[in-house]
């Protein structure tokens, strides 16, 4: 709903995990709802790669949706924000 989009909008950091598939799945639609709202938060959305059955949690870990995927997006996608911001900074 709005208000979810609006809350997730203003906020610095947004990751979707799906347990379903990566190409057509809500990653793909949340980043555009996103930006068809003029938010730009950082953004990442990780779920199945491959073909098959999905869904399930003993697929997680060779689909790339389990704890630790999660936590190596998240800190991978901090990374990249502390960078850009020393970036900007010594540039001024």
């Amino acid at each position: 709903d709005e208000n979810t989009l609006e809350m997730l909008g203003k906020s610095s950091l947004v990751l979707v995990v799906e347990p379903l598939s990566r190409k057509s799945g809500l990653g793909v639609r949340m980043g555009t709802w996103l930006l068809e709202r003029g938010y730009a938060p950082k953004y990442g959305y990780i779920g199945a790669t491959k073909e098959g059955c999905g869904g399930l949690w003993q697929h997680a870990y060779h689909q790339g949706y389990d704890s630790t995927s999660i936590q190596s997006k998240v800190k991978a996608m901090c990374n990249e924000m502390l960078l850009s911001k020393l970036a900007g900074a010594s540039l001024k």
